[in-house]
């Protein structure tokens, strides 16, 4: 990288930092970071929650996969939520914008929208989601899937349940500079 490209990305960040998304101070500036996530019936050896970090080693936020089950106790939908760290109430999944958690959205993960692949599903296998109100971006990669149909008694059903769904979230400070956002997350 070259001098001024440096220069550039560090009054970005600075930039970022005070004032593009809001007050200052408002922004947590947190420590990129890349993990891998994994939802399964089993779930003695699931990792399904990453802390995101502040520079100086605060938990800011929590981002994590949690089962949706139907009447039946099968796990019929995924949602990736981003949580803030709070003691009070329920708190919003800051990857809804609108905070209505309504319909179909690029953090929801059904099981039936995988029958015919991961590449093939509503959103694709990658869902990349710009926080600006937190300064935030997160990336997430659908690594594997595997669903099974559902049945009932011996007959089966209409619709899929999830065995065992892998993802990496990458997640990393939103940089805007001259009215574009960008995100560097690690490898």
């Amino acid at each position: 990288m070259t001098t001024s490209a440096r220069a550039v990305l560090i009054f970005a960040e600075l930039f970022v930092s005070s004032a593009a998304l809001g007050s200052p101070g408002l922004i947590s500036r947190i420590e990129p970071i890349r993990a891998t996530l994994t939802y399964s019936n089993d779930a003695a050896s699931d990792v399904r929650t990453m802390e995101l970090r502040s520079a100086s080693g605060s938990v800011l936020y929590h981002l994590s996969i949690q089962p949706d089950r139907d009447v039946e106790n099968r796990t019929i939908v995924l949602n990736v939520v981003l949580q803030s760290v709070g003691n009070s109430g329920e708190l919003p999944n800051l990857l809804d914008p609108t905070g209505k958690l309504f319909g179909y959205q690029p953090y929801t993960l059904a099981a039936s929208d995988f029958a015919s692949g991961i590449d093939r599903s509503a959103y694709g296998r990658r869902r990349r989601f710009s926080l600006p109100k937190i300064g935030i971006c997160v990336n997430l990669d659908i690594l594997s899937a595997q669903i099974l149909p559902l049945t009932v008694g011996a007959k089966s059903g209409r619709g899929y349940q999830f065995e065992r769904l892998t993802l990496t979230a990458g997640v990393a400070n939103l940089v805007v500079y001259k009215g574009l956002a960008s995100c560097q997350i690690k490898r």
